[in-house]
């Protein structure tokens, strides 16, 4: 019940991050799915997807950021590969989720995150795929 109460300050803190992330891709190749909702849904900003451009290579770039201090993830994985799944799907039966899952990357979004760390994320980055 306690972390319940600090709940909609970390949503409000973690909207502001993902505004910040927003910011600092604006000019870039780098793609922020959901970055436009409809003005009467309210997100809970739990995770912080990007897509990498196609000419990039998810491994290298994740290990660019480990490199430079950076943690990052992968939440999408295929489902095509899921065991209740399997045999009923390929990729090449759902193209577009089969480009999401081969350039989804998660990025960190915590409402303890400064801007200053966002910044320094946007940055390596932005390098990684340069």
């Amino acid at each position: 019940l306690i972390q319940l109460q600090k709940l909609p300050n970390g949503n409000r803190r973690r909207m502001s991050i993902t505004n910040r992330y927003k910011e600092n891709f604006a000019n870039s190749s780098i793609f922020m799915p959901f970055s436009k909702m409809p003005h009467n849904y309210e997100s809970a900003y739990h995770i912080l997807p990007v897509l990498l451009p196609k000419n990039s290579n998810r491994k290298d770039v994740i290990n660019f950021l480990k490199s430079n201090g950076i943690q990052s993830s992968i939440h999408y994985p295929p489902f095509w590969g899921f065991t209740a799944y399997k045999g009923l799907f390929t990729s090449t039966d759902t193209p577009i989720a089969s480009r999401i899952c081969e350039y989804q990357l998660t990025l960190p979004l915590f409402p303890t995150m400064t801007n200053e760390e966002v910044d320094k994320v946007t940055s390596v980055l932005l390098n990684a795929i340069s």
